[in-house]
């Protein structure tokens, strides 16, 4: 016999079974709760089946006068355990099989449209030595998610994915931080509501750059997309990082004049940006952007100068290992901006550094914590594999990257109520590349701002 344990996070019950979906009676696992349930299995790998389905009707006993038409579908997942525990065992997505595509053994097809469009969860898989556990989590539109959060919640009571150097598309491995098949609406449409974006003034017109690397981007055609996004999910909001890349080049004060100017005359105007210095609730900000402002000299030029220029940071050390605090309108900023770490063997220390810096605050004051995951240093390490990792670590064989460690912590929070053997072995598990979508729809490089 072999222990499934399976953790309900879908908003709602969730009816599932282990035989078969027509024979056999329906087991519901209630919202925010664990069940564990024990399944035969045999040989050196064992298959156990799972279906589930959405709680959206009653069972086919309970409602003898519907159709099979009108019952929730049922999906089926195949789950077989590894011949042999890794060193470290990957939390990986569980896809379903295909009940759309006739096929003389159901399997998952990949490509099967209809599957991609009804499938209601994200479901993932765990093997560890006391069983196998499955998490449900829900599909959302990750488009609109901040629709659903209510008015008057302050925006440090949201966590906001973010990316860092959101338009460094170009100079891999050195400068890149985004993947060009992510381009800037992509990034909004997939859950990213937290934008670093970082300008150079060429010929009087503020561009893309990180560092010196150009990144073909005006900050009209960011304007543009900004408004573009808005206009259709006016319930959305975002926050937008302002920040000067060409201090030997241009002064604060004409840079500062600068995006003042492109702001007026671009899509959206000023009325788009939420410009008082403080923390706003969300029903202040529907539709528009929040500006961080990492630029500003003594703000001349804008409405209330610095206090005119939306949240405006009073410091910002660069890459501080323990972080650094500062007051906004009696709320605490606490900010992790570590980046420049002397090798991959630190990244331990900075991911358990970011993790400290998006646990809630539990004291007054409150809070707004900024957590950058992103990191770079020497030859090796550079940010794909400070993000990535190198060799095989779930084997014992390479570093584990940021994107898993967090993964793992994450998802170790959502099931922090689960058995205490599965506790004891928490800091065995890891995150595999197929469930980056835990973080942020699989941009490696994340920021996140918000508790």
């Amino acid at each position: 016999m072999a222990a499934l344990h399976i953790t309900n996070l879908t908003g709602s019950a969730l009816p599932f079974t282990c035989s078969s979906p027509t024979k056999s009676q329906w087991t519901h696992v209630e919202h925010d709760s664990n069940l564990t349930t024990f399944v035969s299995g045999k040989g050196k790998r064992p298959i156990t089946y799972l279906f589930a389905r959405p709680a959206c009707l009653a069972d086919e006993k309970d409602n003898p006068a519907k159709t099979a038409a009108h019952f929730p579908s049922t999906w089926g997942f195949k789950i077989r355990r590894p011949r042999a525990l890794r060193s470290k065992e990957p939390w990986s997505a569980l896809k379903p099989l295909c009940p759309h595509i006739p096929q003389l053994h159901p399997c998952v097809v990949p490509d099967c449209h209809t599957c991609r469009q009804d499938f209601p969860w994200n479901v993932y898989v765990l093997h560890a030595h006391g069983g196998s556990r499955v998490l449900f989590l829900p599909q959302r539109d990750m488009s609109t998610f901040l629709s659903e959060t209510e008015d008057e919640r302050p925006l440090s009571d949201v966590v906001l994915p973010g990316t860092h150097d959101s338009l460094a598309f170009y100079g891999w491995p050195v400068s890149q931080c985004q993947s060009p098949n992510q381009p800037l609406f992509t990034q909004l449409m997939s859950g990213i509501r937290a934008l670093d974006v970082r300008l150079s003034a060429v010929d009087g017109v503020l561009m893309a750059y990180h560092g010196a690397a150009p990144q073909r981007t005006s900050f009209s055609a960011v304007l543009h997309t900004l408004h573009h996004f808005l206009q259709e999910r006016s319930r959305e909001c975002l926050v937008v990082s302002l920040k000067q890349e060409d201090y030997a080049y241009t002064s604060p004060e004409v840079f500062s004049r600068l995006v003042r100017e492109e702001i007026e005359r671009g899509e959206g105007g000023m009325a788009m940006w939420w410009l008082e210095n403080r923390v706003p609730r969300l029903g202040e900000v529907r539709g528009r952007c929040i500006m961080l402002s990492r630029f500003g000299g003594d703000g001349k030029g804008w409405e209330n100068a610095l206090e005119g220029m939306g949240i405006h940071p009073t410091k910002w050390p660069d890459s501080e290992q323990q972080g650094f605090e500062w007051d906004l309108k009696g709320t605490t900023v606490r900010t992790h901006d570590w980046y420049r770490i002397p090798n991959l063997l630190a990244l331990p220390e900075k991911a358990s550094l970011c993790m400290q810096n998006m646990i809630p605050a539990t004291s007054n004051p409150p809070t707004l914590s900024i957590t950058f995951l992103s990191a770079a240093g020497g030859a090796l390490s550079l940010p794909p594999f400070c993000a990535l990792g190198v060799g095989w670590p779930n084997w014992g064989m390479g570093i584990e990257g940021i994107n898993a460690r967090v993964g793992r912590w994450l998802i170790n929070r959502l099931t922090s109520a689960g058995t205490q053997d599965f506790d004891s072995e928490k800091e065995r598990w890891s995150v595999s590349s197929e469930s980056a979508e835990l973080l942020g729809k699989g941009l490696p490089y994340i920021q996140c701002l918000g508790q």
